[in-house]
């Protein structure tokens, strides 16, 4: 895939447009497309403000709902986004290892809770575990 059809199919082809209308730099922190291809060995990164890009169903390719951002505002601003993005009802404590952890709404009548770190624990020991019954002595 050449830039040019990156370009088409991940911003309607208003890359360049939104680029020059940002005078090459972070909308957040300021940092210029110089010292972005300087500090990460990268093209400075242009976004869908609202999220809704080349991977959503319906596409936002709109001057206004694109904006320019360096890879370090880039990542804060989508970390944030799935942090809300999660509807927090209520507390749990990890029936593991102790943390407190916040719950969905569908799985607050579950009597227990695992945090994800204890449950990705517990999967790879669970398979451990199934692999060495199945290997012959």
């Amino acid at each position: 895939m050449t830039r040019q059809d990156r370009d088409k199919y991940m911003y309607g082809g208003n890359r360049e447009i939104v680029l020059r209308r940002d005078n090459y730099s972070c909308c957040l922190c300021g940092m210029t497309r110089a010292k972005h291809q300087e500090t990460f060995g990268k093209d400075i990164s242009v976004d869908h403000k609202d999220g809704l890009g080349s991977r959503s169903k319906i596409k936002n390719n709109s001057l206004d709902n694109l904006w320019t951002l360096c890879l370090s505002c880039h990542g804060k601003k989508d970390i944030n986004r799935r942090i809300w993005r999660k509807v927090r009802i209520g507390e749990k404590t990890c029936y593991v290892c102790g943390k407190i952890g916040f719950i969905s709404e569908k799985n607050l009548e579950k009597s227990r809770y695992i945090c994800r770190p204890c449950d990705l624990a517990r999967k790879i020991e669970y398979r451990r575990s199934r692999a060495s019954r199945r290997r012959p002595a």
